[in-house]
């Protein structure tokens, strides 16, 4: 009697083992791939990651608008995810979304190399407090050549690879954000929507910001849409407020421009959010 109770305890023990092994060791992302790109303009490495359509290959004469996430190891995963989960009645296009990273895993930043590819000015004071709270070596004021990157490399390579039909779309998040003010300012015509998410225009005493205003040289010519969070540090909604007040003056077309403060979002939180309403105002079915 005792063996039986003891193989049938076995059995049981073994089956619960057996449940809790993992079926996989990672989780894929369906419909994404990812590509090694080294850049000749700045000689940097990145890691672009696709999305493309459900029945892309299906279609070879369809061509799809292209949305690009900076800071793409984290941006990227969680714009694909969030668009398989809502888009069950299929109100939001097909598209192409391309997320623009580097050799880090999913969903982690490259404090490094964002700081030295999204920041158009040396800002040396910055860097010092940048590499001593992450403890690497910062050195900005990469943004120049960066713009340089996206426009002469990255955009042809990705038209070369895939069906693209001229229509892109560029987020960019923090330092993402004041990088994309800074193509807004001086390559107005390399995008035709720019989403600009909690901005840190303080950058190098608010240089970018205040040339901007001084100069007058900001051309609004595609759509465009700045959001900050409620709970963001007050120099990021200050300036924010400033770009926005300068913008809605800048803008021909009312529906052209939105600028939306996220109640009880912060910094990161607001995130999620900014996808949804990126798809919403950019993608919607007709």
């Amino acid at each position: 009697m005792l063996k039986y109770i003891f193989f049938f305890s076995f059995a049981l023990l073994y089956s619960a083992i057996a449940l809790t092994q993992p079926v996989s060791k990672e989780i894929t992302i369906p419909n994404t791939s990812n590509y090694s790109f080294k850049s000749k303009v700045n000689n940097a490495a990145y890691q672009i990651s696709i999305y493309l359509p459900d029945n892309y290959n299906d279609n070879p004469d369809k061509t799809y608008p292209v949305l690009f996430f900076l800071d793409g190891n984290l941006w990227l995963p969680l714009a694909s995810s969030i668009l398989q989960s809502i888009n069950k009645a299929e109100d939001i296009e097909p598209l192409i979304m391309v997320g623009l990273g580097y050799d880090v895993e999913a969903f982690k930043f490259d404090v490094s190399n964002r700081s030295h590819d999204y920041t158009p000015t040396k800002d040396f004071l910055a860097d010092s407090i940048l590499s001593f709270q992450y403890y690497c070596s910062i050195e900005s004021g990469g943004a120049e050549q960066f713009a340089l990157t996206f426009k002469n490399e990255i955009i042809p390579f990705i038209d070369s690879l895939f069906r693209t039909n001229g229509s892109k779309t560029i987020v960019g998040h923090s330092l993402g954000g004041l990088f994309v003010t800074y193509l807004l300012s001086e390559v107005p015509q390399l995008f035709n929507n720019y989403v600009i998410v909690s901005p840190a225009l303080w950058w190098d005493n608010y240089r970018l910001l205040n040339e901007i205003k001084e100069q007058n040289k900001l051309e609004t010519i595609g759509s465009i849409y700045l959001v900050v969070g409620e709970n963001e540090t007050t120099r990021i909604k200050k300036s924010a407020a400033q770009l926005n007040k300068y913008l809605r003056k800048k803008t021909k077309h009312k529906q052209d421009y939105k600028y939306e403060i996220y109640k009880d979002g912060n910094h990161f939180s607001i995130i999620p959010n900014v996808i949804v309403k990126t798809f919403s105002l950019f993608y919607k079915s007709e």
